[in-house]
């Protein structure tokens, strides 16, 4: 069963800035897609589950800068949540009790995650959000 996407908002927004005037990266980050597609857990994605303040939600290797950040919805669905670099996704998952305000940020990020992808699965549910296959996504995120 090959994967359908749900876009974040948010998503796009980073895509656009981190990977979409890079035609290397967007290369990349196609290859990548269409290999998630057809299997999540191919070895080289290296597609694992996040803990801590981002339990819940999963990851996978775009290149050795960026990971993917999703929500598993169903068998079949995922939302694309975030795209990060391995810094910021591993601050997230490495969180001490050190840095109350950093944590407090994390945690209001994470609140807001959740309630984005809650948004996009009532969405779904109710016919009022568009599933993509690989083709559809790479053009709704050029647009």
């Amino acid at each position: 069963m090959k994967t359908n996407f749900v876009l974040d908002p948010h998503f796009k927004d980073v895509y656009k800035k981190r990977i979409g005037s890079n035609p290397i990266l967007k290369k990349q980050f196609q290859e990548k897609i269409h290999l998630f597609s057809e299997n999540p857990n191919h070895d080289s994605l290296e597609t694992h589950d996040l803990h801590i303040l981002l339990k819940d939600l999963s990851s996978f290797a775009c290149n050795q800068y960026y990971r993917v950040v999703f929500k598993r919805i169903d068998a079949g669905t995922v939302i694309f949540i975030d795209l990060g670099n391995y810094h910021e996704i591993d601050e997230f998952e490495g969180l001490d009790a050190a840095g109350q305000l950093e944590a407090m940020n994390l945690k209001r990020r994470r609140e807001e995650i959740f309630e984005h992808s809650l948004e996009i699965e009532r969405a779904l549910k109710a016919g009022k959000a568009e599933r993509h296959d690989v083709v559809s996504l790479f053009n709704d995120l050029d647009n």
